[in-house]
């Protein structure tokens, strides 16, 4: 052992155990370890620390040149090692050496495990130690100061400064008022004293509250658990933080468990009064914020200081609310909407057009408290003003299915009428019996034009589509229809609460003053964290309110009976007169007057009887059920469907009552009438043929009376240059063929038809000229017509001279037909009616005090007739003929050809006189024929009724008789034609 210790051994160089590190670290010395477990230590730590201090100079020198040391200082020690070895081998210690170095690789595996496991230890607690503190720091939750703060807005908003006091100096529960905020009751906030009158306390009504900031985490646990609702606070790692929640108005949570709130004193009273007789004064509530110990008699100090915020600084909001639940308050504020608008409230907009929707969510009316949010978090766009979703109920064809609306209400100040808001509920308006009756009336309207597949009803009104006009006329109710043709009418297939809005976070989002943690976090470093109460807009507790699915499902006429209000005031209509579709008011809705009358009708009364039969026969096979279908002449075509319907053909000059009987046979028939003209049908043979089967279609649907107007466009010749021309005539022929309602055709030009037509119309009717009986006949149905117009109205601005009229008709009828100018034809003659009541009506107006009664009498048709006879003369002189001469030389039709009775034939064109045969027969007739003009001419203008009748009779023989036209007329025609002729070729 002495020979181990002064011989010391061979040790390890400094320089060589650190050859990759310039630390210079001294390095374990084996021999020392060898001598230290020999309890030989002192040589060899001195020998150690000799040769770190030799080593430690070297830090200074060159890279290169310290990098040549340790290689030279590195081959010197193996030298010395190995003779180090050799005296060891001579001494007898190389046993001792090796068991010596294998003590010290165990002691360094041993140390660097023991480094290892603690590292892992330590790692561990690091992850687990969020729990563990959250755990450990919410064993006991902080007591708070039992007291009730008011605190302004800008000390509010900085909690910092008292972040550094301890709980006990900080209120439990404050308040957040705003100097001149907006009074709830500017009558019922201040209260009064009895004796002096004046305000109780003037502080408090101008104090009301904005938010409210509860510190006591107890109390949020015991409100988590009464509500339902999570009040948490759970993702705080530190109680030392002491975050609080922030309550904004409305405080919906307060009003909605108010009651619940209140109820739950009384049992935490019997907690503590448990506390003193078993001694354990600590209980633990778990929820979202986990469980924590809390002092029974601390919960009760706090819940006590919430009622007071509620029974205080709330109530002036808990009397709005009974203003509201009685229907009583007039006025509102901006922030207090949402206690006015309640999900399954009946409302109505601010218009004249009342409709009733129901309201199924309400969002928004806050303004947003964080202006950035990460775009993740954002789950909907943001809301300006008040939202509020509501539902309808409309007709969509089949069923009655909800539609949903969705209203805002932009932020005003002070307060507002509650009927002036864009919509409000019902029960707040002065008239709301009224507004309520008649949403009922519309409803049942409403319901009855669905009920059926089409209503045929009369519109007076103002139409409220985007562009809307007046119309006053017939249309067809046909939902069903209306959405097949206008596409973008159909509401939504399904309705869910997916189409709802989606509150708006921005608005229950504080930011944080500080930047400790991402953009998107609350409560950092003692800040607010405001309560998410965006979805509190209803009191799940309601029996009568029913489940979302329940409101939008669709629903048949007798499920009708608690939502007959929601049907709208407006519905879908085809307007006949103008063929489009258009959206009216119910309320403009009325049954059709049919007030023309068939037997009105200047024409043969053979041909009303044929006409008659035809369609009224038609219309019983279109209303017979079954086999019973058709009439037994509808099935004669061998094509089954085809050649089913009913086609006439009116024809004859302008004015003489050809539309006139369509209309009359739809008013006789009580039948919808479909006017039509070629602008509706198209040009193209493509369109034509599309156009036609789509107006065929809703014409047969709603059992029309079908209308062409100038049908000769589609009834044109077919030739053999104009192909466009011929392949809209083969459309219109084919479509003919398969129609199977009733078609009038009119045409002034029946001479250019298509021969094939001819065959498939089944009545053609012959519209001759008015004759003197005819004319005054129509005089007279007019003047029926005005007096029953001046009775309705029930004010008689002026006389009428019926005789005098009268008189003036058949002189003027007499005086045109001398004049050889065309006499007046219905439409002329209606038109001469409006003109004349014009003019007494202008006359009326420029009557002075004292002045007689003006008279529609002869003095306004004669102004009317001067003005009449100058345009005839100027375009006879134009155009160098009669309006019946240039019909008869362009082929169209004949207005000299007089109607015959049934049972005999008119000559054909081929067995009238011939240019020559006239010229020949009536050569000699000339000076005759001058002689008959000079004594027409010197009749007197004031001709007796006889003579005038006696005339008419005369031709209405001739026309029985068969006998043909007048050959003194004839040939004047001739010769005026002649004149033409020659006038044309110079």
């Amino acid at each position: 052992m002495e020979e181990s210790a002064s011989s010391g051994g061979p040790s390890l160089p400094n320089d060589a155990m650190a050859s990759t590190s310039r630390t210079n670290t001294p390095a374990i010395n084996p021999t020392a370890v060898g001598d230290r477990a020999n309890g030989d230590d002192s040589d060899a730590n001195a020998d150690a620390a000799s040769k770190h201090d030799e080593n430690t100079g070297d830090n200074d020198e060159p890279e290169s040149f310290y990098q040549a040391a340790q290689l030279a200082n590195s081959l010197l020690w193996m030298a010395d090692w190995e003779k180090e070895l050799g005296k060891e081998k001579l001494r007898g210690k190389m046993r001792l050496r090796s068991r010596q170095a294998m003590i010290h690789v165990a002691s360094t595996e041993y140390r660097l495990l023991d480094v290892e496991t603690k590292l892992g230890e330590l790692q561990e607690k690091l992850e687990k130690g969020r729990n563990d503190f959250k755990d450990q720091g919410r064993e006991d939750c902080p007591v708070f100061m039992p007291a009730l703060s008011w605190t302004p807005i800008d000390e509010f908003r900085n909690p910092d400064q008292k972040n550094d006091l301890p709980p006990i100096q900080l209120p439990a529960i404050e308040i957040l008022y705003s100097q001149g905020s907006t009074l709830l009751h500017s009558q019922d906030n201040v209260r009064r004293d009895s004796t002096s009158g004046q305000p109780e306390n003037q502080e408090a009504t101008a104090k009301i509250p904005e938010r409210v900031r509860i510190r006591s985490w107890s109390l949020l646990g015991h409100l988590e658990k009464i509500c339902g609702e999570t009040f948490s606070l759970a993702h705080v790692t530190s109680i030392e933080s002491r975050p609080s929640l922030v309550l904004l108005r409305p405080f919906k949570v307060l009003f909605l468990f108010e009651q619940a709130i209140r109820d739950s004193v009384s049992k935490v009273k019997i907690e503590v009064e448990n506390t003193m007789t078993t001694g354990n004064t600590k209980g633990t509530l778990t929820g979202a914020m986990g469980p924590f110990a809390f002092e029974w008699k601390h919960l009760l100090a706090d819940l006590n200081l919430l009622i007071e915020v509620m029974d205080t600084a709330l109530q002036p909001t808990y009397k709005l609310r009974q203003s509201v639940d009685d229907a009583t308050l007039e006025d509102i504020a901006y922030p207090d909407l949402w206690h006015l608008f309640r999900v399954g409230d009946i409302i109505t907009r601010r218009d004249a057009n009342h409709q009733a929707f129901k309201v199924l969510g309400i969002a928004g009316g806050r303004e947003p408290l964080a202006t950035k949010m990460n775009v993740e978090d954002l789950q909907s766009p943001p809301i300006y003003g008040f939202a509020i979703d509501c539902m309808s109920v409309s007709y969509d064809g089949s069923f009655y299915v909800p539609r949903l609306h969705k209203f805002n209400i932009s932020k005003f100040t002070g307060l507002k009428k509650i009927p002036a808001l864009e919509v409000y509920p019902i029960r707040f308006d002065p008239d709301a019996s009224a507004i309520k009756d008649q949403l009922m009336s519309n409803g049942e309207r409403y319901l009855d034009l669905t009920r059926r597949p089409y209503s045929h009803v009369t519109f007076r009104g103002r139409t409220v589509d985007d562009t809307p006009e007046e119309i006053e006329g017939q249309v067809v109710i046909d939902v069903a229809m209306a959405l097949r043709t206008e596409p973008d009418w159909r509401p939504p297939p399904v309705v869910n609460e997916e189409h709802l809005t989606k509150p708006d976070l921005r608005e229950t989002f504080l930011v944080q003053a500080c930047r400790h943690q991402s953009l998107n976090a609350e409560g950092c470093c003692g800040g607010d964290i405001a309560f998410k109460d965006q979805t509190m807009n209803i009191d799940q507790r309601n029996p009568k309110l029913k489940a979302f699915t329940e409101f939008m499902r669709p629903r048949t006429e007798g499920e009708l009976a608690d939502d007959l209000i929601l049907l709208p005031n407006s519905i879908y209509g085809f307007v006949l007169r103008l063929r489009k579709w258009v959206t009216v008011q119910t309320r403009d809705l009325s049954d059709v007057a049919f007030d023309n009358d068939f037997n009105n009708l200047m024409m043969n009364e053979k041909q009303k009887q044929a006409i008659l039969a035809l369609v009224e026969t038609h219309e019983k096979a279109r209303l017979s059920p079954g086999a019973k279908k058709h009439s037994i002449g509808a099935s004669l075509d061998l094509v089954t469907g085809k050649g089913t319907g009913l086609i006439l053909l009116l024809h004859g000059e302008p004015g003489v009552g050809k539309t006139s009987t369509a209309e009359c046979v739809a008013d006789r028939t009580k039948r919808p009438l479909f006017p039509i003209t070629c602008g509706d049908i198209g040009e193209a043979a493509m369109e034509v043929e599309r156009n036609l089967q789509h107006n065929f279609r809703l014409a047969h649907r709603w059992g029309c009376v079908l209308l062409l107007d100038e049908s000769d466009i589609f009834l044109a010749k077919r030739n053999k240059t104009d192909l466009r021309r011929n392949a809209v005539t083969s459309v219109f022929l084919r479509s003919l063929d398969y129609y199977a309602g009733i078609l009038f055709l009119t045409t002034n030009r029946v001479g250019g038809i298509d021969p094939a037509f001819k065959s498939r119309i089944h009545l053609s009717v012959f519209y001759p000229r008015l004759d003197l009986d005819r004319t005054q006949k129509l005089f007279d149905v007019f003047l029926r017509k005005t007096k029953e117009e001046q009775r309705k109205s029930g004010v008689s601005t002026f006389d009428i001279k019926s005789k005098e009229i009268s008189r003036f008709a058949k002189r003027n009828y007499r005086s045109l037909k001398k004049s050889g100018f065309n006499t007046w034809n219905g439409r002329q003659i209606r038109n001469a009616f409006q003109t004349a009541i014009a003019l007494v009506e202008y006359d009326v107006s420029q009557m002075q005090p004292g002045d007689p009664k003006p008279s529609l009498g002869k003095k306004q048709f004669e102004v009317v007739a001067e003005g009449s006879r100058q345009f005839d003369d100027y375009l006879m002189r134009t155009l160098q003929g009669r309006d019946a001469d240039i019909a008869i030389r362009d082929q169209w039709r004949d207005d000299t050809f007089e109607l015959q009775e049934l049972g005999h034939a008119t000559p054909l064109r081929s067995e009238l006189p011939t240019t020559k045969k006239l010229e020949t027969k009536f050569k000699s007739a000339k000076d005759e024929l001058s002689v008959t003009e000079s004594d027409s001419g010197s009749d007197s203008g004031e001709s007796g009724d006889e003579e005038e009748n006696g005339e008419d009779r005369g031709v209405s023989v001739t026309s029985k008789a068969g006998s043909g036209r007048n050959e003194m007329e004839e040939y004047q025609q001739f010769l005026e034609f002649q004149a033409m002729k020659r006038a044309m070729e110079k």
